[in-house]
């Protein structure tokens, strides 16, 4: 089941971006560049691995900034909503973020929109607004540039012995199969995941289920008919493998390629 919550307003600076962002902003820039810079910071700050945010996470955590009004028209608040800044903190991987990218005439009767699944979409958590995510249709991954922090997830504070990019933690063992190895490797790396709605989902009548990593890299990704049979092991805490495990019989293949369609 979804987790519902009431949310407040996040304040500007309460973001491990915002105090990114903040610190490396180029003032001395004309302003007719801030949505430039805005993007080459985006891209910055997803390069960095989990360490090379933690200085910035700690400082919001501890000692978050308090903006300037200059600081919050010119750096912060043009570039997303505050309702995407919430969803920036409770979006993860048991509430995924639902991003829709098609807005085509012909292929609205075939959306289902979130409210028609019951409680397993979280409703903070749905980007579906035509007029902010319809441009996203050709790369959904500049959605980043609109919330970056969707794939900081990682946090290496109560756990010094953390990898920056993979999580050790409870790993199942090396696949027994060769066909098996690349999700495997996905699975070491990925954090989060969204469900994407795009043109093709639409066409085929599926929800494509997409797996990041910190860096917003999609590692794996797979169709489905039914989210309501996707999310009971998504809640269990199922590794990658073992979600793909459960739909797929022990000779079936093509269960274990990226695009799959799992039924």
């Amino acid at each position: 089941m979804a987790i519902f919550q009431v949310r407040e307003e996040i304040d500007y600076g309460r973001l491990t971006f915002d105090c990114f962002a903040l610190t490396k902003w180029d003032y001395s820039k004309t302003t007719a560049d801030d949505k430039l810079q805005w993007n080459e910071l985006v891209i910055e700050f997803l390069a960095l691995t989990a360490r090379g945010r933690e200085p910035y996470r700690l400082q919001c955590e501890w000692n978050p900034p308090v903006p300037t009004l200059e600081q919050i028209q010119r750096v912060l608040a043009p570039f997303q909503t505050m309702y995407e800044r919430n969803t920036a903190t409770t979006a993860h991987r048991e509430a995924p973020i639902w991003l829709r990218t098609c807005y085509k005439a012909d292929l609205a009767e075939n959306y289902i929109a979130p409210a028609a699944l019951g409680d397993i979409v979280n409703y903070g958590n749905v980007l579906d607004d035509e007029t902010l995510y319809s441009d996203l249709a050709s790369d959904w991954t500049q959605i980043f540039l609109r919330i970056p922090s969707i794939p900081d997830i990682v946090d290496i504070l109560d756990d010094p012995d953390l990898e920056d990019d993979i999580s050790n933690e409870d790993l199942p063992s090396e696949p027994e199969k060769e066909y098996e190895r690349a999700l495997y490797d996905a699975e070491r790396l990925e954090k989060t995941l969204i469900y994407l709605i795009d043109e093709e989902a639409l066409r085929e009548r599926v929800f494509k289920i997409m797996w990041l990593d910190i860096h917003g890299n999609c590692v794996w990704d797979f169709k489905v008919r039914d989210l309501f049979r996707f999310q009971g092991p998504l809640l269990s805490g199922l590794f990658l493998n073992e979600i793909v495990r459960n739909y797929s019989s022990a000779n079936d293949r093509k269960k274990w390629t990226r695009g799959a369609i799992l039924d």
